[in-house]
């Protein structure tokens, strides 16, 4: 990451980038290979202490007003806070700012490169742009889906994305770049189910943000001294010893949530590795072996000790016996955790996304937005499923 503010090119340091995920936001500058913060995305003030050790040095969050009955706006949510948003928005990006004033004297000089999920509705999608564009004023804007950037951030253009964050599970098939229609699918499974599911059995005898907290440590453990015991420092001074036997009782117990049929949530969900097999065959045939290879995961979720390995174990009975000649592999890139984030700023530094001669081929600026309005803005720049007459795919817009 770019330690100081001379390392940024003035057209990087106009790029403010926020991927605002269902738990927390990875905020950054174009340019940076991991964000300058990861910090929550509710405004509650148990949340403040819960998140305490995602919180940024440079990013005091105890600036930032709290409204103890309500929280952020997250566009997984049905219901709009406006205000809340705004506000969490406001200081986002004078933070941002703050990192490269000599280049941005104010944050209406900014263009803001957002992402955003698969499934946002196109009222949400124009409130958010009339948000950014009349109410903070920002110069340029730009939304990109989350499963594309995940897919450019490992180097790839056609493969599927496993997003396994918070509360969501998605498989999304990514074909040079864009969003094949019917190649989406999602299931309401993600971290925390996990966490509910340890403190319903009993393995996890703390308040919600705590045994998040432990959860983490634990599931991503890295394997080493495995006949110890180990021992969890929390952040409020405390420390937590687990007896092998107390790890071995979480990783039983998140395999069987993520990969059993009959699961602590639902017994008529599909698997994980099911969505994935039938999110591929949901596809045109001619793409299959291109897509089988490249199933790429990304996600907090996913970080668990053994997943790629337990996931590739999953698949095989399942991808082997219809399809034997096929050959698949699991991709889980070691910074899958900021992939999208990582995806964005790639995306945000290419001269070719901002346009040569300062044309902003996808970029909506504030007289475009004027002009256009917002769902034509939206449709205009920022659609990312496409025509394709080969595979007779339909057009959808967004």
């Amino acid at each position: 990451m770019s330690s100081s503010e001379d390392e940024y090119e003035p057209e990087d340091a106009r790029m403010f980038l926020i991927d605002s995920g269902t738990k927390t936001w990875k905020v950054g500058i174009a340019g940076d290979d991991c964000p300058t913060a990861v910090f929550s995305a509710s405004l509650t003030p148990d949340s403040r202490h819960e998140d305490q050790d995602y919180l940024s040095p440079s990013f005091d969050v105890a600036d930032l007003h709290y409204d103890p009955e309500r929280v952020s706006l997250n566009h997984r949510e049905k219901v709009l806070y406006e205000d809340d948003f705004r506000n969490l928005l406001l200081f986002t990006l004078g933070k941002l700012r703050g990192r490269v004033h000599r280049h941005v004297s104010s944050i209406h000089e900014a263009t803001v490169v957002q992402t955003e999920p698969v499934a946002t509705c196109g009222r949400i999608r124009r409130r958010i742009l009339e948000l950014m564009m009349e109410d903070v004023g920002v110069e340029g804007y730009h939304a990109v889906p989350t499963p594309i950037l995940a897919v450019y951030s490992s180097g790839r253009g056609c493969a599927l994305s496993f997003e396994l964050g918070h509360s969501v599970a998605q498989t999304t098939i990514i074909y040079e770049g864009y969003m094949p229609d019917g190649g989406v699918m999602t299931t309401r499974l993600g971290g925390h189910d996990l966490t509910q599911c340890f403190m319903e059995e009993g393995l996890l005898n703390e308040r919600y943000g705590v045994a998040e907290y432990i959860k983490r440590k634990i599931l991503r453990f890295d394997g080493e001294g495995e006949d110890n015991q180990r021992t969890v420092d929390l952040p409020d001074g405390r420390s937590i010893t687990l007896s092998p036997l107390s790890g071995q009782a979480y990783s039983t117990t998140c395999s069987n949530l993520l990969f059993d049929q009959v699961s602590a949530t639902s017994s008529s969900r599909r698997t994980i590795s099911d969505m994935i097999y039938h999110t591929v065959m949901q596809t045109n045939i001619h793409i299959r072996k291109d897509i089988f290879p490249n199933l790429v995961c990304s996600g907090g979720t996913t970080l668990h000790q053994g997943f790629p390995d337990k996931l590739t174990e999953c698949l095989k009975p399942i991808i082997s016996s219809k399809h034997p000649n096929i050959r698949y592999k699991v991709i889980a890139p070691p910074e899958r955790l900021y992939s999208p984030f990582i995806g964005v700023s790639i995306l945000a530094s290419l001269s070719t996304f901002r346009g040569w001669d300062n044309s902003d081929p996808f970029i909506i600026k504030k007289a475009f937005y004027e002009e256009e309005g917002g769902e034509r803005a939206l449709n205009r720049k920022c659609t990312y499923y496409q025509f394709d007459e080969q595979f007779n795919k339909t057009v959808l817009d967004i």
